[in-house]
């Protein structure tokens, strides 16, 4: 199996579809996958990416007040927003 989604280097579409996939893990709603376990380990082999590593989780680090409100504002709708995404 590859390690990322078609070929086993990354690609363009990981890089594109990786943030949004940052951004739903900083709001708390990892769950939105708890049932699609290769979305999870693929999310975690792009974490593990130096260059992903670099470009977007360091960037965030470098200032965490977005992370810190991404994390606060995730936990206030978390139930509202795994609800509607329901099996």
């Amino acid at each position: 199996m590859n390690p990322f989604r078609l070929v086993p280097v990354l690609v363009h579409g990981d890089v594109a579809f990786a943030p949004s996939i940052t951004r739903l893990d900083h709001l708390q709603l990892e769950a939105m996958w708890d049932k699609r376990p290769r979305i999870a380990g693929w999310y975690e082999r792009m974490v593990a990416c130096p260059a992903y590593r670099s470009a977007v989780i360091d960037w965030l680090q470098d200032d965490y007040s977005r992370t810190e409100l991404m994390i606060e504002k995730g936990a206030e709708v978390k139930a509202q927003v795994l609800d509607r995404v329901a099996d």
